[in-house]
């Protein structure tokens, strides 16, 4: 059916889109109404407009095209175009043009229909954007990629994933069975577990970490996240897609802090053993108070008070503290308030006497301090009492009982300092429960060193000996102490009759004494002699005038010393029934010599 020209112009003025109708040239002979709402001008104000002339520069050759493309043909049918257009106040929008041939010959021209798409363009310029930022993010931070299809049971890696394992992209066998094979067996299992719940669960993500092999035959830990993005009509799926994160740093920091943790456990489980040993065997009666609505109730005590006092330590544990003394000192305890002095911070020395099950009173020398807890509240007191019922032995337990808090102080300050130093560094890299546990323990037996323990056993025999053997117990030893880069040598290899946990203090403190005062890189020798053994170090040694005073408590030349070392290892020898002298080193350094010591083939 042949159309009029009254006919199309009426078809072109009906048309849905902005109708223009342009020769090949590009002059305008006609434009509809809606031009000026989409351009913001009449482009019929001017007969000699030309429509390239508001093409973006860059398009113009685009535009041109559809003039001359099938230019002359009568069935060319549609072209179309997408290209920047300038509007009336200079800002540039985006149309999509339609040229048809089949009205031109009537027109007088090509009928081009324009259609605004300057939204569709922003979007799917931000969305390119966006991709290109997803991709730069995916190599930046080394992210393995895997893009399943479900259908065909091939899965696609992009390179990061291949060099994350050592491999390069054309040696990865596409198929999903290889790369089963490359998960560690004992985690395939739970990578399956973890993938079914996803698939038909229909869990948000899959996600889940595992071993994978590595080039070299190794095996790496990886975090898997993935999640199924099609299915089809009958909900099953058919391609999912995820991610690969390197996260084997992070599981080997992992396994380093447990091992550190368990460690710093089982130091503070030493001296938590250690504490117990030295309250059980301290010769005072030692008694560990809560306060309850101001009343001392007894917590803990040794043997020593439960003996004196002829109770059971069990019946002891939860009773008040006041049913063991005396009206007079119960009086002076609660009423004249000796009991609230100490929990406000005094340290009580006062006369106190208890009553035995049999009646018999026992007269005692109290010493109290308060007690507390892991966040510095006072709970309760630490009370010491010395049994002074025949008075010559009171100046000597007074002397004794000082000495013993520093002989105590300095043995279980440095692995105490340790053991504190350890968990600071492992709060400040991980949270954990233990954590917790341990910093409570460790204000705990600090309070406890510092003001519960204020005399020592000196010149005591030893009891419990037992044979050991002197080179584990020196490398135990060298192990505890804080030795820097110094060096151990064990020159003979004996054993010894002695209490096992007196003969290890021995030789901590003498190995503490090589280290402090022989400087970072001492040697220490350790070695037999006919009837004993010696220490020795390649240090400065001890002058002929030193000698006769390093024994004595309180005698120090290094700075931070306590001067209690030496003469604790002189208390220990002497309990033993051995004899110890210092001398110069084979090096010219210091020398220990301990004699008299009884090995095992001279107590056969």
């Amino acid at each position: 059916m042949d159309l009029s020209q009254e006919q199309c112009q009426r078809l072109v003025e009906n048309l849905p889109d902005s109708v223009l109708v342009v020769d090949e040239s590009g002059a305008i002979l006609y434009e509809d109404p809606s031009v000026q709402r989409v351009t913001g001008y009449i482009l019929r104000d001017d007969i000699e407009q030309n429509l390239f002339e508001h093409v973006h520069p860059s398009d113009r050759q685009t535009v041109r095209n559809i003039f001359t493309e099938t230019s002359g043909s009568d069935d060319a049918g549609t072209v179309s175009a997408e290209f920047r257009y300038r509007r009336g106040d200079g800002s540039w929008i985006w149309l999509e043009a339609r040229r048809s041939t089949q009205m031109a010959t009537i027109l007088g021209g090509y009928v081009v229909s324009m259609s605004e798409i300057t939204a569709t363009k922003e979007r799917e310029e931000r969305l390119e954007q966006t991709t290109t930022r997803l991709e730069l993010a995916i190599q930046g931070a080394n992210i393995g990629v895997w893009d399943w299809d479900m259908t065909t049971d091939e899965v696609e890696y992009n390179d990061q994933w291949a060099e994350m394992l050592g491999h390069t992209l054309d040696e990865i066998d596409p198929h999903l069975r290889a790369w089963e094979t490359r998960v560690h067996p004992n985690d395939l299992d739970d990578v399956k577990a973890a993938l079914d719940a996803h698939i038909r669960q229909r869990t948000e993500y899959y996600d889940t970490e595992h071993r994978m092999r590595t080039a070299d035959g190794g095996w790496k830990w990886v975090r898997d996240v993935g999640k199924i993005t099609e299915r089809d009509t009958d909900d099953d799926p058919i391609r999912a897609v995820g991610i690969h994160l390197d996260v084997d740093e992070s599981r080997q920091y992992q396994r380093e802090l447990e091992q550190k943790t368990a460690e710093l456990e089982e130091l503070t489980s030493q001296l938590e053993r250690q504490y117990q040993t030295l309250f059980e065997e301290a010769p005072v009666m030692a008694v560990v108070t809560r306060a309850e609505n101001g009343r001392p109730v007894i917590e803990d005590c040794n043997t020593g008070f439960a003996d004196t006092l002829e109770v059971d330590k069990e019946r002891l544990t939860g009773t008040e503290l006041a049913e063991y003394y005396t009206p007079d000192s119960q009086e002076a305890l609660l009423d004249d308030g000796g009991y609230k002095r100490s929990l406000e911070g005094e340290f009580t020395r006062e006369p106190r006497e208890l009553i035995a099950t049999d009646g018999e009173v026992v007269e005692t020398l109290l010493r109290a301090v308060p007690r507390r807890d892991a966040s510095d509240e006072i709970v309760g007191t630490v009370a010491m009492y010395i049994d002074v019922t025949e008075r010559e032995e009171v100046k000597r337990a007074n002397e004794r009982l000082e000495e013993f808090v520093s002989i105590v102080s300095h043995d279980l300050r440095n692995p105490l300092n340790v053991a504190t130093g350890h968990l600071e560094l492992a709060q400040d890299t991980c949270e954990s429960p233990h954590l917790d546990a341990i910093e409570q323990a460790h204000s705990r037996m600090t309070t406890l060193i510092e003001d519960l323990l204020r005399l020592a056993r000196q010149g005591e025999a030893v009891s419990n000996t037992k044979v050991a053997d002197l080179a584990p117990v020196v490398e135990t030893c060298w192990e505890t102490v804080e030795t820097g880069d110094a060096s151990l040598v064990i020159e003979a290899d004996r054993t010894v009759v002695a209490n096992a946990s007196r003969l290890k203090q021995l030789f901590e403190n003498l190995i503490r004494n090589a280290v402090e005062h022989g400087g970072d890189d001492v040697t220490v020798a350790v070695g037999g002699l006919d009837d004993g053994f010696y220490i020795e170090d390649d240090g400065p040694g001890i002058s002929d005038d030193d000698r006769e005073s390093v024994f004595e408590p309180g005698y120090s030349t290094h700075a931070e010393g306590t001067g209690f070392g030496l003469s604790i290892v002189q208390r220990i020898a002497e309990a033993h029934g051995w004899d110890i002298r210092v001398t110069s080193g084979t090096e010219g350094g210091a020398r220990f010599e301990v004699a008299g010591v009884e090995s095992a083939e001279s107590t056969l």
